[in-house]
């Protein structure tokens, strides 16, 4: 589990698994200030399955859950008021196959491929 309680901005490849060790510690992410998700922050985290952001996420950068595996199932939509937009590939190679979100402005091509 990763906690980030006053983090803004989680940094591209901020959590890419550089071995698979780290890869299969990273199960849970809090982080309930974030309004930015860089590209790729947790591209392949395959054991990332529970995520706890508030209303203040605004944007989701390109493959920033990219592979992650059958958790991203999980991720908290309906939860999120503020967010607006979210680059292709953001769930590229993923297990995610619907989104219902009121705020969403934009979801571009391949957002899901």
């Amino acid at each position: 589990m990763i906690s980030l309680p006053i983090c803004k901005n989680i940094s591209a490849y901020a959590f890419y698994p550089y071995n698979d060790a780290y890869d299969m510690a990273l199960s849970k992410i809090i982080a309930p200030q974030c309004e930015n998700i860089e590209d790729y922050a947790f591209y392949s985290c395959s054991n990332l399955s529970s995520f706890d952001f508030t209303s203040t996420l605004q944007h989701i950068g390109y493959r920033a859950f990219a592979k992650c595996g059958t958790g991203i199932e999980n991720f908290p939509f309906e939860l999120l008021n503020t967010i607006v937009s979210i680059d292709p590939n953001v769930f590229a190679s993923g297990t995610l196959s619907k989104l219902s979100h009121s705020t969403l402005t934009y979801v571009p091509i391949g957002a899901f491929e």
